[in-house]
Parts: structure tokens; C-alpha cells; sequence
């Protein structure tokens, strides 16, 4: 009996060694699974482990947060009940299957046993949510482009381009901040135009030179104007550059910057600068789209000042035009004057004919410019009479036949003084043909119908109108309706019947006299 006491307890000591063994083994396993799964959840990208069929064996934090559910409850569901878009390929795909030993599509890994079999697919869907990042920044980026191209066409003013620019880089850009600035050539520094309301505080501290001798120089803006190239910070903390805004930087959760160069010929250089709350955001395709907006902006403001300098020319063209048209409306009053001295009897007279002419033309609908020659071809009308001797012009009584002779070659003298300039209207042709007759009864050179300038067809009613209405040294005035009574009769004979029609209209509707005008 002793010795089958002794080999049972032989026995159990080794059972309850074996069980301290395995109860060893599967601590170590237990830990070891532990610490796999505090590994996994650690990691910030979403892992999923699932079955042959699919579901779901084990998930990290990361895929539960994304998926929207707790971990729990995503053992034993398909994987695409979380995310559809990753439901397997239809058939014929390169699809990786338990058994077909297929090359993997996306990052899928098999778990296998000893002996080779796959237990499990382990995905990790890090490059997948790295390319869907990629494609959701370059949409934002290139929505952010068409907006500031849109807004670039509806902006007239340089701040006007500026406000929107950081605004739209803000609300629909990727960016923390935007700020736009350009730089005052007498302290070198970069003086704010615009900037995102993210930005309030920020803008108020910052100082931006392109000197490159003082601390402010040496960033990224002032780096970008020296080159005229976009400078690109990817981490506020690790760039030398940002040492002086690092900690401004820092407090506005800002920790990559970029800063493009906005050289425009004829204004000061500027720079547009973009602020992000992530690091390393600057790839090959975003550095190309943000150069590109920084062209788009350059091309505005070159456009801008294209057409500031275009205005500033027409606005000095028209303001020497001015210049030019007063000096030539004082040397025609100056004329005018002068052949009034040699007649005082008709002193007024060649106005007087102006205001009526003008008068006339207007109210036969003709355009302001015709207006304008009419008037001043008028003022000067009877330019002729200065080679008149003036006891001729001051005779009391009626002119002998010579005397009247001597009159007539007014218009002919007038011409011969005033062809030589060049005035915009029709001047010259005014003064030679104000005699002129429709029928080719006129003087001097017995003109006939249209070969009379129209200006002139008018001129010759206001003239008849004005001197016989008006009096003479050799008679008193004979009225207006005499002279309209003349001209009414003389219809289509000898004066332009549209003109005769608007002279009778403006007198008999009472809408002009020469006590108005």
C-alpha cells in the first residue's frame, strides 16, 4: 500500500506540474494577446481582421471609430456592412480567396496555421484612407482654384481680389489662415491688404521684411520675395526659417506655411501666405496647385494694373483734349471778337447766329458733336469782313454796287484765313459757304443742294433770320416774323427746307428768341 500511495503522489506532483506549465503557457499567450491588441489599438490608422466569409474577427479603435461603432459590436459582421464601397470584387477580379492563392488586392495579409492553411485576412486600410485623403485634398484644392479664378473676374479693385482670396481659402480651402500682403518700398516690410478672420490676432504680431540683414527677413514670406519662389514650410518646429514666429506659430495651432511671391511689374511686390494646421501636407500635387492659384492671383493683379495704367492714359488723353479744346473755344471767341471790333453795328451778331444755329441743328435731331461745330463754325462766320473796310461796313445808307461787290468776297477771305487749321468740324466749309444758295444763285461759288455742307444749309437760315430781325446802319430791324415770312418763302429755293421747318418751330412755339439766347 505505501508504494501505491508513493506513485500516486508521483503522479499527481507531475499532473500539477504539467498544469502550472500550461498555466504558464497561457499567461504568456494571454499577455501576448494583450499586448498584440494594445499594439494594434495604439496604432492610429484603421486594422481589421477577418474570416474567410468576411466577417470580422477583430478590429483596432481606429476602424471602430471610423466605421461609427463600438469594437464589440463588430464581431462577426461582414466587413462591407461597415464600409461598402470595400464589398469584394464580382467574380472574375484578382481578388485574393482563402484558396486560390491570388495576388492581394489593396493590403490584405493572411494569418495561416502550421501548416500553411489561412485562418484569418489581416487588412490594414492605411494606403486606402491615405489615397481617399489625397483625392478629398485635391478636390478641396481644385474647388478652391475655381473659386478664386470666379472671384478674380468679378473683383475690380487689388483688395477688393485680396478680401476674397483668404476668404475663400478659408471656407472652402484646406487652410487655418490665409493673409495677403505687399511690401512698402520705404521700410521693407510686408503690409497686410488682406486677411482671414482666423488670423485676427495673428495679424496684429507679426512683422515680414525682405531685408535679408534683419531677423524679420529671414521667413518664409521674405525668403519667397528675395527668390520670387513659393517657400514652402512643412513644420513650423523643425524649420530655421520660422524661429522667430515659432512659438506665435504654435499658439495659433499653425504648424506648416506657405508663402507665394506675387511680383507684378509697375505696383509693389506682394506675397500671398497660407497657413495649415497639418504637417507635411506639401506633396509633388499640392505644391503644383498652390503655385498655380499664385499665377492665377499675379495674372489678376497684372491685369488690374494694365488697366489702371489704360485709364490713367485716357483720363490724361481726355484731360489734354480738354486743354486743347478750351484753347481752340478762346482762339475762336478771340476771332470772333476781332471782326465785332471793325463792325460795331453788327457787334453780337455772329453769336446771336451760334445760339439760333445750334438751336436749329438741335431741334433737328443732330448729335452733340454736329452741335458743337455748328456753334463755333458760327462764331466765326463772318471772319471775312476783317479785309472789309470798315466805312464800308458803318455806311449809313445802301451800298453801291462796287461797295456790295467788296462785301461779297467776305466768305471767300474768311476761307483763305481759316483753311489752314485743323479744326474737328467742318469750319472752313462754313465760312466759305454760308452765302451759298440750294438753287446755285449764292455766292461764292454758286454751290448747288448737298454740294452745300449741311452746316453751312444751316448756318444760312440763322444768318437771314438774325440780320433781318435785327438792325442795320442803313435801316431798322425788320422783325422776326419778316424773317421768317423770307425764309418760308424762300423754302427749298434757297434754304434747307428741314432747317427753314425747325427755325419757324423754335420761334412760333416760343421755345427761342434772341432776348433768351
Amino acid at each position: 500500500m505505501p508504494a501505491l500511495e508513493d506513485e500516486e503522489a508521483r503522479v499527481r506532483r507531475a499532473l500539477l506540474h504539467v498544469l502550472e506549465e500550461l498555466q504558464r503557457e497561457r499567461d504568456v499567450i494571454g499577455q501576448a494577446h494583450r499586448d498584440w491588441i494594445n499594439t494594434v489599438d495604439a496604432v492610429r490608422d484603421p486594422l481589421v481582421v477577418h474570416d474567410a466569409e468576411g466577417r470580422i474577427v477583430r478590429a483596432n479603435r481606429a476602424y471602430a471609430e471610423r466605421a461609427g461603432m463600438e469594437c464589440k459590436a463588430l464581431i462577426g459582421r461582414p466587413y462591407w456592412d461597415c464600409f461598402p464601397k470595400q464589398r469584394p470584387a464580382p467574380p472574375g477580379e484578382r481578388e485574393f480567396t482563402l484558396d486560390s492563392g491570388e495576388v492581394f488586392v489593396g493590403r490584405r495579409f493572411p494569418v495561416r496555421d502550421d501548416r500553411g492553411h489561412v485562418l484569418y485576412l489581416f487588412e490594414d486600410v492605411t494606403e486606402q484612407r491615405a489615397n481617399e485623403h489625397r483625392v478629398h485634398t485635391l478636390n478641396v484644392l481644385y474647388e478652391t482654384l475655381s473659386a478664386v479664378n470666379h472671384a478674380i473676374v468679378h473683383s475690380k479693385t487689388r483688395r477688393e481680389i485680396c478680401e476674397r482670396i483668404v476668404r475663400i481659402s478659408t471656407e472652402i480651402g484646406l487652410w487655418h489662415g490665409a493673409w495677403v500682403g505687399f511690401l512698402d518700398g520705404a521700410t521693407q516690410r510686408l503690409v497686410p491688404e488682406a486677411w482671414s478672420a482666423s488670423l485676427g490676432r495673428y495679424i496684429g504680431q507679426i512683422v515680414a521684411s525682405v531685408d535679408p540683414d534683419v531677423p524679420e527677413g529671414q521667413g518664409p514670406a521674405g525668403s519667397a520675395l528675395r527668390g520670387d519662389l513659393p517657400y514652402f514650410c512643412s513644420d513650423v518646429l523643425a524649420d530655421p526659417a520660422m524661429a522667430r514666429w515659432r512659438a506665435l506659430a504654435q499658439a495659433h495651432d499653425i504648424n506648416s506655411v506657405v508663402s507665394i511671391p506675387l511680383q507684378v511689374a509697375g505696383v509693389p511686390p506682394g506675397a500671398l501666405n497660407l497657413y495649415s494646421k497639418g504637417k507635411d501636407i506639401f506633396t509633388p500635387e499640392v505644391r503644383a496647385l498652390v503655385i498655380e492659384l499664385g499665377d492665377d492671383i499675379t495674372y489678376a493683379l497684372e491685369t488690374l494694373e494694365t488697366e489702371r495704367q489704360r485709364e490713367a492714359a485716357q483720363a490724361a488723353l481726355l484731360e489734354n483734349q480738354l486743354k486743347l479744346r478750351r484753347a481752340l473755344e478762346a482762339m475762336i471767341e478771340a476771332i470772333a471778337a476781332t471782326v465785332e471790333t471793325r463792325d460795331p453795328y453788327t457787334a453780337g451778331h455772329q453769336r446771336r447766329v451760334a445760339d439760333l444755329a445750334r438751336a436749329i441743328g438741335a431741334e433737328m435731331g443732330l448729335p452733340e458733336a454736329t452741335l458743337e461745330g455748328i456753334h463755333f463754325g458760327s462764331l466765326v462766320h463772318d471772319l471775312g469782313k476783317v479785309q472789309v473796310p470798315a466805312e464800308i461796313l458803318s455806311k449809313p445808307t445802301r451800298l453801291s454796287k462796287l461797295e456790295l461787290e467788296f462785301v461779297r468776297t467776305h466768305p471767300q477771305a474768311g476761307y483763305d484765313i481759316v483753311k489752314g487749321i485743323e479744326f474737328p468740324w467742318p469750319v472752313a466749309d462754313m465760312v466759305h459757304q454760308h452765302h451759298e444758295r440750294l438753287d446755285g444763285t449764292g455766292y461764292p461759288q454758286g454751290l448747288k443742294g448737298e454740294a452745300i455742307a449741311l452746316e453751312a444749309r444751316i448756318l444760312a437760315v440763322a444768318d437771314v433770320v438774325e440780320a433781318m430781325s435785327s438792325h442795320r446802319p442803313y435801316r431798322p430791324g425788320l422783325g422776326i416774323d419778316a424773317a421768317l415770312k423770307e425764309i418760308e418763302a424762300k423754302r427749298g429755293e434757297w434754304f434747307e427746307p428741314a432747317a427753314v421747318d425747325a427755325c419757324v418751330r423754335l420761334f412760333r412755339e416760343s421755345r427761342f428768341s434772341f432776348a433768351k439766347a
